[in-house]
């Protein structure tokens, strides 16, 4: 009887042996995982933060993610079109813009897609806002104009009315208006006897980003593709008088010309796309945004 529980003592610590020798043969799956995480090449950062041992300028830094650009709003003027393709003032409580005529056609820019009104040479279309001395008196202590216009071509004398845009009168206003021989004429008209023009080079047939602003006392500064271009000062030691027109032409001249008294509108023609008014000079930083975003965004 001894001998048989001696001998399932034996068998016992032999088949111990066998079952240990056998478990540290087979890989443990949860002691091999722990040992992963520890490993220090492996060692993962959260993701709101830095690996430990990153440092400027390696792959392992955090990108910051780059801001959508916002640009200041337009406060007095904002051209823009409704879903029934009918032009409108965007800016909340803005004076209403009107249409003149039914020639003008609505179409899509090829290049940027921007949708832009094509403007009928030959004063036979062209949209008005109205224009009141309360309005140009605030103007006058500084503002931006900003557009985005293509005129195909300068007509000769016998089309009368080459502004593009703008109020005109002999007692003041402001605008853009075509020139012969590949030059656009910015003006800012103080008085019958007192105002700036600067003209600019321009090659006709090619859209082009105008911003002109007046600082409000002497200063008339003019930028392209948001760079800015030049500038004209003059003094004067009156107030500007209010202009006698009743309205701001999108398309064309305000004010009949004195071989053609009913000839209102733009002899000319072209295309606008962007058509803005600001009641401050707007700073060169702020320009070049607005280019970026309007334009610039839509050609990269």
């Amino acid at each position: 009887m001894k001998r048989i529980s001696l001998l399932l003592l034996v068998m016992c610590v032999m088949v111990t042996a066998f079952a240990c020798n056998g478990g540290n043969q087979e890989e443990n799956p949860e002691a091999s995982a722990s040992a992963v995480a520890t490993t220090p090449t492996q060692t993962s950062a959260k993701p709101s933060e830095a690996p430990a041992t990153a440092t400027p300028g390696t792959t392992e830094e955090p990108i910051a993610s780059s801001e959508p650009i916002k640009v200041v709003q337009p406060d007095v003027l904002e051209f823009a079109f409704d879903g029934n393709g009918k032009a409108y003032n965007k800016v909340s409580g803005g004076l209403a813009i009107t249409t003149v005529g039914n020639e003008i056609v609505l179409e899509r820019d090829a290049n940027t897609g921007m949708k832009v009104a094509k403007i009928p040479a030959g004063q036979t279309g062209y949209y008005t806002m109205p224009m009141s001395k309360e309005l140009y008196s605030k103007l006058m202590q500084g503002y931006t104009l900003e557009l985005y216009l293509n005129i195909p071509e300068y007509h000769e004398e016998g089309v009368a009315g080459h502004s593009f845009v703008g109020c005109e009168e002999w007692d003041g206003g402001f605008g853009v208006s075509a020139l012969p021989d590949g030059m656009l004429k910015l003006q800012q008209r103080i008085s019958s006897w007192q105002m700036i023009t600067l003209p600019i080079e321009y090659e006709y047939g090619e859209w082009v980003h105008i911003v002109m602003t007046w600082n409000g006392t002497d200063t008339l500064s003019v930028y392209m593709d948001g760079v800015w271009m030049n500038m004209a000062i003059m003094n004067y030691n009156r107030a500007p008088l209010a202009p006698n027109v009743d309205f701001f032409c999108i398309g064309g001249d305000s004010v009949p010309q004195e071989d053609a008294p009913d000839a209102i509108g733009c002899g000319d023609g072209g295309f606008i796309g962007v058509c803005n008014i600001y009641s401050r000079e707007l700073t060169e930083d702020e320009i070049y945004d607005l280019y970026e975003v309007r334009v610039g965004s839509l050609l990269k």
